[in-house]
Formats: C-alpha cells, structure tokens, sequence
C-alpha cells in the first residue's frame, strides 16, 4: 500500500505528466487509502498520503488526517499478558482509528512525525498558491485575495499548534514549509521573522544565569562531579548526562524512538530556508 502510494505522489508532482492523468492518481490513492482503512492502515502509511495532499494542495483532508492521528493517541488501552509472560498493549476499540495490531498481536500507534506536519503547510501553501492563480481578487470592492490569505493562515496557524501539541522535532523541512506557506501571500516580512526565530530557538550558546553545575539541576539532571561522587569509581566526565547514578538507561522521546526504528523517516524532501526566503520577495 505505502509503495503505491510512493508511485501516485510521484506522478502528482512530477510537472510533465497530463492534469488528468495526476488527477487520477490522486483519486486512486484517495480510494486505496479508504479500502486500507477498512483493513487498518499501517502507521506508516500516513506520511505516504500527505505527502499526496501536500502535492495536490488539499490542506482540509490534510488537517482530517493529523486529526486522525492525534485522536488515535488519545484511545485507552490496556495490558495484556501473553502465555510467554510478555506484556502487550492493546486497545478496546480493535483495529481501527489509528490503530494497528502486528504480527506478534501487539497494537501500534500512528506516532506522528514531523514529516506529516512539514507535508500539512506544504497543502496549505500549494493551495494559497492555486487559489491566487485562478481565483483573481485583485479589485478592492469585493477583496477577495485577502480573505484567501486569512482563511489559509487560519489553516497554517491549526497545523503549526498541532505540531507543537504534538512535540515533533521542528527541522529545516518544518521551517522552509512554514516559511512558504507565508511567501505564498509575499509576506517577506513574516517569512524572515520566521528564519530568525526559527535560527535563535537552535541556539546553543544563549546567555544564561548560572554555572553548568546549576544548568544542570535546573534540567533534572546530575552534574559531572556530583555523579562521579555517586558511583564512586571516578567516573570520567564523558559519561552521557542523562544517565543515571543506578545505571538506568536514559529516557527517550516518542520522535526519536521513532526515528531509531524508522530510519528512512531521517530523510527530509524539502526546499532550504534561504531559497524560500528569495521566493518571498520574488512573489512579493
């Protein structure tokens, strides 16, 4: 299902291909995607589908769809103990919303991605883009062009609140799918003010109040000379911090457990934040 859905998305966004012809890729993925979910869609399947919507600037299924997501991690669930003695987790509701069992019977979360999000602002970027191009609004009687631009911010803006309920690493894809969703209206001003905030909140070097040790405590945290003390066998400093005195291995977040087990989400399909700034003042 994931591969077809591979072979639609690239005939969507490839521009020599006929408009019928994309058009009828998307209508297939479209149904292919409802027969999964009647089979219950692998968790995987998610990022394939919008990235479609992405290519065809339907931000409204896009949205439906993150919704869909963020539902799935919301159902209850409860611990099953096999014959073996292995402790499962699997949820009342059986197959469906979201949910997938495996072929050990253990049921999977659709565990969002930042890929999903980066794919949801380039729909509503693509359809910004659309509706410009064919819909006019340029007179000032009846101001079309500025309600197409506040109904996709308003869009944006839902898909951009998700992202962070969601805790999702905002990478370079996130921020240049942003910044396009401003550029499609040539904001440059609102595009640049998301670069700059986007490159401060990765700074490292900030200006902070206190000493390492004190840093440290503050993150809940044990600092070098502190956990040195508590093992009690000199323990070199390069020893992960986030490691504790009992030798507990250190805790990781929903996204990064993800990624260790996803390694082919680490690839990022996106335009760079410098070229996205250009397309801003060219389209202002």
């Amino acid at each position: 299902y994931t591969s077809f859905l591979s072979a639609c998305h690239k005939l969507v966004s490839r521009g020599d291909v006929h408009p019928r012809i994309k058009s009828d890729a998307g209508d297939r993925a479209w149904e292919r995607w409802k027969a999964m979910r009647v089979r219950s869609a692998p968790p995987d399947a998610y990022g394939a589908l919008l990235r479609i919507l992405a290519a065809r600037g339907q931000p409204e299924r896009a949205i439906d769809v993150l919704e869909e997501v963020a539902a799935s991690l919301m159902l209850p669930t409860h611990a099953e103990t096999l014959p073996d003695g292995t402790t499962i987790e699997t949820s009342d509701d059986g197959d469906g919303a979201g949910w997938y069992d495996d072929a050990d019977g253990r049921t999977v979360r659709a565990k969002p991605t930042t890929l999903m999000y980066s794919s949801a602002l380039n729909a509503v970027a693509k359809s910004h883009e659309v509706a410009c191009r064919f819909s006019g609004g340029m007179a000032r009687k009846n101001r079309k062009r500025e309600s197409i631009t506040s109904y996709h911010g308003r869009l944006a803006r839902q898909v951009v609140i998700m992202a962070e309920q969601a805790e999702v690493a905002q990478d370079d894809g996130f921020v240049s799918a942003l910044m396009r969703c401003a550029a499609a209206a040539g904001d440059a001003s609102t595009v640049r003010a998301i670069y700059l905030a986007s490159s401060v909140r990765r700074m490292d070097h900030l200006r902070t109040c206190g000493g390492r040790d004190h840093l440290l405590r503050l993150q809940g945290l044990i600092p070098e000379e502190d956990r040195a003390l508590a093992l009690g066998d000199g323990a070199s400093s390069s020893t992960a911090l986030s490691a504790s005195a009992g030798g507990v291995p250190a805790v990781t977040s929903v996204e990064e457990e993800h990624a260790a087990n996803h390694a082919a989400y680490e690839s990022r399909e996106y335009t760079r934040p410098p070229s996205t700034l250009l397309l801003a003042h060219a389209k202002a």
